[in-house]
């Protein structure tokens, strides 16, 4: 139930994040799925899944649905990552963890593309896009990237899909027979059997589960807040590192007599500048720039 808890928490934070159309990319397509059917049942967020061995007719209606916006969000693992255009995609929601850059910047590039009509003129220059975009129906997209912070990342991974009954279970056995570097004898062959029946049950187990469970998940969703054009984050959204009756507050939710004490009491040096720091950002904000 652990994965169900993990699924859940993608749910959560889809809800409190997502603003206009929403992809949710996820780990494996049982995941996929997990995450489109408490969207659908347990949180009332009109939602589909596409994934890639999916029926073709099926997936076309599925991307159909998510364009037309008969749903909110299209949760899929990997279909989208590339050949995918919907600009107006203005949520990715990435609840599967990488460590690939690339796979990561596929996914962005789903949310990156200007409404159609936008950037496409004569004479047009990297100033005057900027300025467009920034006055068009979509001036900025969303990226809801799920750290460790929030997700403990034992997400359900692609080789449950083959969790199925009778020929799918005889299959995968072969599969990893066929993958093992000696031959297989017929004892290890048959607790592979047993092994991926094992899986098959617990398959079936977590589905009526899920189809059992009612209510959503609750918690506190913590946000940081980053520059993307500086790649620094926002002194705002540090944690004030003073212990006392604003401890565990961030830096931004601290009142202006409390942030301009410390600069002048404070005599550790980090923590002084810290607090100068979240002064300035003020004064700026003040002045409009």
């Amino acid at each position: 139930m652990e994965k169900e808890a993990t699924l859940q928490r993608i749910c959560l934070i889809t809800k409190e994040e997502m603003e206009g159309q929403t992809v949710v990319f996820t780990a494996g397509v049982p995941a996929a799925k997990g995450v489109c059917h408490y969207l659908n049942h347990n949180y009332g967020i009109p939602a589909v899944y596409v994934y890639g061995t999916q029926d073709e007719e099926e997936r076309r209606e599925n991307l159909r649905k998510f364009k037309s916006r008969d749903v909110s969000v299209l949760v899929n693992c990997q279909v989208v990552a590339v050949g995918f255009d919907y600009p107006p995609t203005a949520t990715l929601i990435l609840g599967r963890p990488t460590r690939s850059r690339s796979f990561w910047l596929q996914c962005v590039g789903r949310a990156t593309r200007p409404l159609p009509g936008v950037v496409d003129f004569a004479g047009s220059s990297p100033e005057t896009r900027r300025q467009r975009i920034a006055e068009s129906a979509k001036p900025h997209f969303k990226i809801v990237d799920c750290t460790d912070a929030s997700l403990d990342h034992r997400l359900v991974t692609a080789v449950d899909m083959f969790l199925q009954a009778g020929p799918e279970v005889t299959k995968e056995v072969r599969v990893r027979a066929a993958e093992a570097k000696d031959p297989l004898t017929p004892e290890q062959l048959a607790e592979l059997a047993a092994e991926e029946e094992a899986k098959r049950k617990l398959a079936l187990e977590i589905e009526a589960r899920r189809a059992a469970t009612r209510g959503q998940a609750s918690g506190t969703i913590r946000r940081r807040e980053f520059d993307l054009e500086s790649g620094r984050r926002c002194v705002g959204t540090y944690f004030n590192p003073l212990k006392g009756k604003y401890s565990g507050l961030r830096m931004s939710e601290l009142t202006n007599s409390y942030v301009y004490w410390a600069c002048r009491e404070l005599r550790d040096g980090w923590v002084r500048n810290l607090f100068r720091k979240e002064r300035d950002r003020r004064e700026r904000a003040r002045l409009g720039g």
